[in-house]
């Protein structure tokens, strides 16, 4: 048996009938589905960081989200950063740091938690390669959670 589910927030109802007496059927007879969504879904706009290089002012904000992190906060330097912008605030950042054997690697990649899960951190890994021949690489700690979806990796091999 399929139950009503309530059009105020956080439920949207997947069906196009505006009925007001609309309980298991819609106005045609025909049985509504319902979608849940969570309220943070409808009240928040996804935001758009705006990527650019790091500058000179960014380089304390840097050194103390690295260090806050757990990461290495030896050989920063701020000229290797990419970051995100949200609103003006700083929201991730992440390093090509390069190698005497010209190499690269991709390092201190952080985001703040209240950015997390927005997709900031894949759009400044993808700032980072973009244009970049040769090997790079990255080293990922036993404790950090990471999780790589095949999507990215086979977009990024």
């Amino acid at each position: 048996m399929l139950y009503p589910v309530p059009r105020s927030p956080p439920y949207r109802a997947g069906g196009a009938s505006a009925c007001p007496a609309a309980m298991a059927d819609d106005c045609n007879g025909s049985p509504q589905r319902a979608q849940w969504q969570p309220a943070h879904r409808r009240i928040m706009r996804p935001m758009q960081p705006r990527i650019r290089p790091a500058t000179v002012n960014d380089q304390r904000a840097i050194w103390a989200w690295v260090w806050r992190s757990g990461l290495n906060p030896l050989n920063l330097n701020w000229r290797n950063f990419v970051v995100a912008e949200v609103e003006g605030q700083l929201a991730g950042f992440g390093q090509l740091r390069p190698h005497r054997d010209g190499s690269l690697e991709l390092a201190s990649l952080v985001v703040r938690p209240a950015y997390r899960r927005q997709g900031i951190g894949s759009r400044i890994v993808r700032a980072l390669l973009a244009g970049q021949q040769g090997p790079i690489y990255t080293v990922l700690r036993k404790q950090v959670a990471v999780v790589l979806r095949a999507d990215w990796l086979s977009a990024h091999p």
